[in-house]
């Protein structure tokens, strides 16, 4: 009869997440590359973003998630791209690949999908050789009959993207974790919203914000999500807009539980994603938070 410890070892190996050996979380399979999210790092990224990638990659990372540049070009703290937004998506492609990585996902605007912009962000997610398209901001909506709303467009273009050969996926932002008659909103799409339209990328921070249990969450969501951010964060009394990142481990966050959870849905993207809000340098916080998977210890 199989010990626990090589019940859960036979798991993680068969899921593609982290292998188990001797009792520690060690590097991710050839089929569960760890990644992380370019958007932190724009200040490095629109000045040298091969020369960024290269520096991200040494730490161990075999796979980086992007960001539509055009649609994120704003002024605030949450955009900025603007100066590589001139770039192909040829280009990114081959520096993405001489940094020795790959890519599956990037995150887009709503609006991105919108009549007069969906064609372009098509052909530059087909020409990056993308997986998933990600919406990151879906909402807001101030009523269930609003959110529905959304779940029929939801349903629409998750449609026109497999037909170009990727899949639609929401980043889970805070208004996805509110209710709307005793209804979390989330339930609600996952109600309304075909698999096969729309798939999940759980940002663990947001549930966190307003006391959702991540571990819970995927247990119930199960294989609708296809991406977990990983990130710490300190938890707030009150939601609030916006959590900043601290490396994994610093935070609140159980994530024995949460990455026990994520390995029993088969979770295909494990994503660090390191939005200090200038309180550290996020390569570093990077860096730690890829030690901290590494020597994490599994019962």
């Amino acid at each position: 009869m199989l010990s626990r410890r090589q019940v859960l070892v036979s798991g993680l190996s068969a899921a593609g997440c982290l292998l188990t050996r001797a009792g520690s979380l060690h590097a991710y399979t050839p089929d569960g590359p760890l990644a992380f999210m370019i958007h932190p790092l724009r200040a490095a990224a629109t000045k040298d973003l091969p020369g960024t990638l290269r520096e991200v990659a040494k730490i161990g990372f075999q796979e980086v998630e992007l960001i539509s540049f055009r649609g994120f070009t704003g002024p605030s703290n949450r955009e900025g791209f603007g100066p590589l937004a001139p770039l192909s998506a040829v280009e990114i492609r081959k520096f993405v690949r001489d940094a020795g990585l790959s890519v599956r996902s990037a995150h887009f605007r709503y609006a991105e999908f919108d009549d007069q912009r969906i064609d372009y962000s098509l052909e530059w997610a087909r020409a990056l050789e993308l997986s998933y398209m990600t919406i990151s901001d879906i909402g807001p909506a101030a009523t269930m009959d609003e959110w529905k709303t959304h779940f029929d467009r939801l349903n629409q273009l998750g449609e026109r993207v497999a037909k170009a050969g990727m899949q639609l996926g929401v980043h889970t932002p805070n208004e996805l974790w509110r209710r709307h008659d005793g209804v979390l909103a989330i339930d609600a799409l996952l109600q309304n919203v075909s698999a096969a339209n729309c798939q999940i990328q759980l940002e663990v921070s947001t549930a966190q914000n307003y006391g959702v249990d991540n571990a819970d969450f995927l247990a119930r969501a199960g294989t609708r999500v296809f991406g977990v951010h990983l990130r710490d964060a300190k938890t707030p009394p009150q939601p609030v807009n916006y959590l900043a990142a601290v490396p994994l481990g610093q935070g609140d966050l159980e994530w024995r539980a949460i990455l026990a959870a994520a390995r029993q849905a088969s979770i295909k993207m494990h994503i660090i994603e390191m939005n200090t809000q200038g309180a550290m340098d996020p390569i570093q916080a990077l860096r730690l938070s890829v030690d901290y998977i590494r020597n994490l210890s599994i019962d």
